[in-house]
């Protein structure tokens, strides 16, 4: 199977896909926590943690 990947080709275009890679990304995490056998007070720790975890490997790019 061939895939064709159409990626934008101006700054802005790269900063929107960003964007949208950003919240597919989190609701991603977000449901795959509210999949957890445990408590709404569990489930939010770990979503600390996991932006916890995010913030201290991000490298800010501007």
């Amino acid at each position: 199977m061939n895939v064709i990947v159409h990626l934008p080709d101006t700054k802005e275009g790269w900063e929107l896909l960003d964007d949208r890679l950003a919240e597919f990304h989190a609701q991603f995490i977000i449901n795959e926590i509210n999949k957890l056998p445990c408590n709404y007070e569990r489930k939010l720790e770990i979503l600390e943690g996991v932006k916890k975890r995010i913030e201290e490997g991000r490298v800010d790019k501007k």
